[in-house]
């Protein structure tokens, strides 16, 4: 069995494999640890980990089921979820008390994350191993060509040749397998229309300290979960790694989310496009007042895509 990709996916299926006697190899083109967007567990997540762990005796991956186990098993720089908070804000006015949600985890199932998910899939990677699987880093496949006495054969940028019965492919956008068949269609024909900016920061500010959030009457501190601002074309989802009182990550993870048809990407750069949008909701720049980003952000185009097929690699 081949795992292209060592992310969540990768690493929980290659330890999942490994622990059951399947010979298994992971080939990553990068390494870790790396950033990865993906960051705010609901309760399907921690139930499929808890359901994993138990069914395929990988006790390592039950951590990963509620949120204390993920700090003290896995890594203290994540962040808690104790809520999905949602704030709309109208350009040009005062934003309205009124027009707030807030969804809060119940007290008995208080098992939700903000995964700094370099140190999660770099443990889960490493649980693979543990359990036996063999991993190239820094292995890029560029082709892959289907035998049908042998299975498939993956070959590397340098000239390296891989064969197994079995690939999956968990490499995320740029998935090989994708590309070889063709699985995506190109234009999509989904129906959702969203680009991306996302970074990590250091600095932001809990909202509710903000004069705007002292006016809501919400259950839970915004802080304590994944914030949502929310607007005409899109939405800024802030999430915190610094919301507990052992919290070691000074970091937050913010991401903006717009509809092209309403905010067309343009030439600016995406730090000074993040500016510009703060400069339109001064209620939201409160909370980005003084914060830095730690990394360059990210730009992306239209984010939906469709499959034409599903396809399934294998030999008899």
């Amino acid at each position: 069995m081949v795992i292209l990709g060592s992310g969540m996916a990768g690493g929980m299926l290659g330890a999942v494999l490994a622990r059951n006697g399947v010979k298994t190899l992971i080939l990553d083109a990068g390494t870790h640890p790396r950033f990865a967007v993906g960051e705010s567990t609901i309760p399907y997540t921690s139930g499929m980990a808890r359901l994993i762990a138990k069914r395929y005796d990988v006790p390592e991956l039950k951590a990963l089921s509620n949120y204390k186990g993920t700090i003290e098993e896995i890594s203290p720089h994540c962040g808690q979820k104790q809520n999905f908070g949602f704030v709309y804000h109208r350009e040009g006015q005062p934003q309205d008390p009124q027009e707030i949600n807030q969804l809060v985890v119940p007290i008995d199932l208080r098992t939700e994350t903000h995964l700094f998910r370099q140190d999660v899939d770099a443990h889960l990677f490493h649980v693979a191993l543990t359990y036996g699987a063999d991993a190239r880093l820094a292995t890029r496949v560029t082709e892959i060509d289907i035998d049908p006495d042998e299975g498939a054969v993956l070959r590397t940028e340098h000239g390296e040749e891989f064969r197994a019965s079995y690939v999956v492919d968990g490499s995320g956008f740029r998935s090989p397998l994708a590309e070889k068949f063709e699985l995506r269609e190109t234009p999509t024909r989904a129906r959702t229309h969203s680009r991306c900016l996302f970074t990590h920061m250091i600095g932001v500010k809990p909202f509710d300290d903000s004069p705007t959030a002292r006016r809501h009457d919400q259950p839970s501190p915004w802080h304590h979960g994944t914030l949502h601002h929310v607007f005409d074309g899109g939405w800024l989802r802030v999430i915190p790694f610094d919301n507990h009182a052992a919290a070691r990550n000074p970091l937050c993870s913010v991401g903006l989310t717009l509809d092209p048809r309403k905010h067309p990407k343009g030439d600016t750069p995406p730090e000074q496009e993040f500016q510009d949008f703060l400069a339109r909701f001064p209620e939201i720049a409160w909370q980005f007042e003084g914060a830095k980003a730690v990394r360059p952000c990210v730009s992306t185009g239209r984010s939906s895509t469709r499959p034409r097929r599903s396809s399934a690699t294998t030999t008899a």
